[in-house]
């Protein structure tokens, strides 16, 4: 990709208020649900990810002297694409609300 070509892309999605990653990995799951079987159900996006829980903990808990650790997994399911700026929405929704820093 040119500079060009990543300064348009980074234009677009602060223009329509999403992450370039969700944009990103949007294009990644169009793409591989058009090459996928279509005669299956299983063109779906189902991905997950874990998540350390312990900077939500208080006191000693949250700090690495205590030998307490909380992971916990998070799924998403965005059921069937149907284009594009939906599935980058779906994501950027994902993406915002698990995070703690958003």
């Amino acid at each position: 990709m040119t500079t060009e070509m990543a300064q348009t892309v980074i234009g677009v999605c602060n223009n329509k208020n999403i992450s370039v990653t969700s944009a990103d990995h949007a294009s990644y799951v169009i793409a591989i649900i058009k090459h996928a079987d279509q005669v299956t159900t299983q063109s779906q996006y189902v991905t997950s990810g874990q998540f350390n829980l312990r900077a939500y903990l208080l006191g000693p808990y949250k700090t690495a002297e205590c030998a307490f650790l909380l992971i916990h997994d998070v799924s998403m399911d965005s059921g069937p694409a149907s284009t594009f700026w939906n599935m980058v929405q779906t994501l950027n929704g994902h993406y915002q609300t698990t995070f703690k820093e958003n």
